[in-house]
């Protein structure tokens, strides 16, 4: 681009420097200046210009990286017989004064091919309204998708916001589940730690009164074998055996076939058994005897 605008540069130079030769010899005759003028204007919708082969070469390949630039001459030249200035109309600007042949050779490399034709048929209105039209198109396009960029932005920090404060909340819960957790372990330890202690105590407070309840049965024992009860239970039992093997005896006999009636057993009394019957030191002494 840069290359075709100083080709295009240099162009209008050697106009310029051509009007000004002619410039010079219209003040010999001025009789020549409507023709000069009529031959530097330039038709309203000119040909389009094609560019050398050499030109086209040196404009894809970038041409020259540093060309040399050229002194330019002022755009104005003072006529003294007038008294006033002249503009060099072959100076032409892409804006103000868009010139029909540069535009379109500045264009031709940034369209496509097909559309060559085209804009050479177009005029610079046309041209320049295409150009306004597709910039303010493509400004509102940029515009609209850098309102959508900053809504999207927005909302993908809205969400990050959320998404902190969900997994900062739930990292808290995490930490308070594990301290849960972990005080949970802790009491059950401890509760297995006092069911033990408290299982070792029960087991020796049960031995410690199976032992005391043997002792005291021991020890009630003894006192009720020495007591009088003990003795008058003993002496009603043994009574209640005397009696019962005496009439056993009884029995025994009249079974024998020795009757009351023929035989009567006055002799027979319980009452003077039991009285020869021996003391209890007496019936161990002659126990110890025999």
């Amino acid at each position: 681009m840069k290359s075709h605008l100083l080709e295009a540069y240099k162009k209008k130079k050697s106009e310029a420097s051509r009007g000004s030769t002619s410039q010079a010899e219209e003040r010999v005759d001025p009789t020549s200046e409507e023709h000069v003028d009529l031959s530097l204007e330039e038709p309203v919708n000119p040909p389009p210009v094609e560019l050398p082969k050499e030109k086209k070469r040196k404009s894809f390949s970038g041409g020259d990286k540093h060309p040399k630039k050229k002194k330019t001459s002022s755009s104005t030249e003072v006529n003294t017989e007038a008294g006033t200035s002249q503009p060099d109309v072959e100076v032409s600007s892409f804006i103000a004064q868009p010139v029909t042949s540069t535009t379109v050779a500045f264009f031709q490399h940034f369209i496509p091919p097909l559309d060559v034709p085209v804009v050479s048929s177009a005029s610079d209105k046309k041209i320049t309204e295409a150009l306004a039209s597709n910039f303010l198109q493509a400004r509102e396009v940029a515009h609209s998708s850098k309102r959508s960029l900053n809504d999207v932005m927005a909302k993908h920090d809205k969400l990050m916001k959320e998404i902190e404060e969900v997994r900062g909340a739930s990292d808290a819960e995490k930490r308070s589940l594990e301290q849960k957790l972990t005080d949970s372990e802790a009491s059950i330890i401890r509760l297995q730690e006092e069911m033990k202690k408290a299982g070792e105590e029960a087991e020796e407070k049960i031995k410690r009164a199976q032992e005391e309840a043997e002792a005291s049965w021991e020890k009630r024992k003894a006192d009720f074998l020495k007591s009088d009860e003990f003795d008058r239970l003993c002496s009603t039992r043994a009574l209640s055996f005397f009696q019962q093997g005496f009439d056993g005896c009884l029995a025994q006999i009249r079974d024998n076939g020795y009757s009351e009636a023929e035989h009567p057993f006055s002799f027979l009394d319980v009452l003077k058994s039991l009285e020869a019957l021996p003391d209890d030191g007496e019936a161990g002494l002659s126990g110890a005897k025999n």
